[in-house]
């Protein structure tokens, strides 16, 4: 919060978190949600947290069957400080996110990899789905976007470059829109 403030003092900010990454973006959209003009969630593991996939999947996955599952596994869920901070600092209840706890004056983007090996990507776009048709106003400052692909498919692929930055100035003009 304290690197927010001395760097852009009195200004909107935008978000970019990705999988592990949206967790501190969870923090500061209840923390400083006066500050945010955009958020940017990519393959986010912090929306239907309590769902048991994302533990499944990530933290306690016994069948390897897929290479992409073996490079998560060798290149995220064993490496030392990861491991050690989801097995004893990572409070669950603390990072679920949900949108619709979301200002609605901030403008949210969703981006997920629907074949993606941690989170459940078609359990969380439905669920926004659902989300937005039992809220009144329909929850219009969420947008889902679905990649086809793996996880990490949208930092790792310069096609999906171009679509988040796409994606991203569109959400900063509609924001830039409510604030004027």
């Amino acid at each position: 919060m304290e690197v927010i403030d001395h760097y852009t003092p009195g200004q909107k900010v935008v978000l970019v978190g990705h999988s592990l990454g949206s967790c501190p973006v969870t923090w500061l959209t209840r923390s400083l949600p006066h500050r945010l003009a955009v958020v940017l969630l990519l393959d986010p593991v912090t929306l239907f947290l309590s769902h048991p996939a994302v533990a499944v999947n990530f933290v306690y996955k016994s069948a390897i069957t897929k290479v992409t599952e073996a490079v998560i596994y060798l290149g995220a869920s064993t490496e030392p400080y990861i491991a050690h901070y989801l097995k004893r600092h990572f409070w669950w209840y603390r990072n679920e996110l949900w949108v619709e706890d979301i200002a609605s004056d901030i403008e949210v983007v969703v981006m997920l990899s629907m074949a993606d090996e941690i989170v459940d990507s078609p359990l969380v776009a439905d669920g926004i789905k659902k989300q937005r048709t039992m809220i009144e106003g329909g929850m219009t400052n969420v947008k889902v976007v679905e990649l086809a692909g793996h996880h990490a498919k949208c930092v790792y692929t310069a096609s999906t470059w171009g679509l988040l930055e796409t994606e991203l100035r569109a959400a900063e003009k509609r924001a830039a829109g409510k604030l004027a």
